[in-house]
C-alpha cells in the first residue's frame, strides 16, 4: 500500500526526488515504525491534490502543517503514521551550504538539516540532484563551524537578560557562562 503511494507522488511533475528518514532510512525499524519521507519538489503540490492522493491510502490528515517544516501527518490505512515533509532541493541544497562550507551557525539545530541528508535514504532522483547533493556535503566535520557555533552560542548566552539566566550557587549570574565553558569541549 505505502509503496503505491511513494509510485503516485512520485509521478507528479513537481517531485524530482524522494528519501526517507528515521528509523526507515536504516535497518531498525519494524511493521509499526513510523515513515518519515522527505518530498523535494520543483514547485508547491496543491492541498487539494495531495489531500486527493492521501485519502485513498491514509485513514487521518493534518494537510499543511508547519510547525517544524511544511508537512503533511497523516496514519496510513494500516495504522502506521507517516509524516510527508516538502522541501525545495534548491533551498535546502543553498541552507546546508550556509552552513557546512560558509560554517554559518543558527540559534539552534545548526546541523540538524546536514545530518538529515546525510543519513537519508535516497529512494527516488529524477534527476540525481538529491545524491549529488548527499556527495558534496559528505565532509568531515569543519573546526570553524564549531568555533562559529561556539562563539554565537556565547554570544545568545551572555546577553539574555537576567530573569531567563540560570545560576549558579557560587557565581549568581554567571550560570550560563560556566556551564558554557565547562562543556565547550564536549561540543562536536
Amino acid at each position: 500500500m505505502v509503496d503505491k503511494l511513494f509510485e503516485v507522488l512520485c509521478t507528479l511533475d513537481e517531485v524530482e526526488a524522494r528519501a526517507l528518514g528515521g528509523s526507515r532510512a536504516g535497518e531498525h525499524f519494524d511493521q509499526a515504525s513510523d515513515y518519515d519521507v522527505y518530498l523535494y519538489c520543483r514547485g508547491p503540490i496543491p492541498e487539494e491534490i495531495r489531500r486527493t492522493i492521501l485519502s485513498r491510502y491514509c485513514s487521518v490528515m493534518e494537510i499543511g502543517n508547519h510547525f517544524w517544516e511544511y508537512e503533511d501527518n497523516c496514519r496510513l490505512n494500516n495504522g502506521v503514521d507517516i509524516d510527508l515533509l516538502y522541501r525545495d532541493l534548491a533551498a535546502f541544497t543553498a541552507d546546508v551550504a550556509e552552513v557546512v562550507e560558509r560554517f554559518q551557525p543558527r540559534n539552534a539545530y545548526t546541523t540538524c538539516m546536514w545530518h538529515n541528508l546525510l543519513t537519508c535514504k535516497v529512494v527516488y532522483d529524477r534527476d540525481g540532484r538529491l545524491a549529488q547533493a548527499k556527495e558534496r556535503f559528505s565532509v568531515p566535520y569543519p573546526r570553524q563551524l564549531k568555533k562559529n557555533i561556539l562563539a554565537r552560542g556565547n554570544l545568545l548566552l551572555l546577553n539574555l537578560p537576567p530573569e531567563l539566566a540560570v545560576h549558579s550557587r557560587l557565581y549568581p549570574g554567571h550560570g550560563l557562562r560556566a556551564l558554557l565553558l565547562e562543556n565547550a569541549a564536549h561540543v562536536v
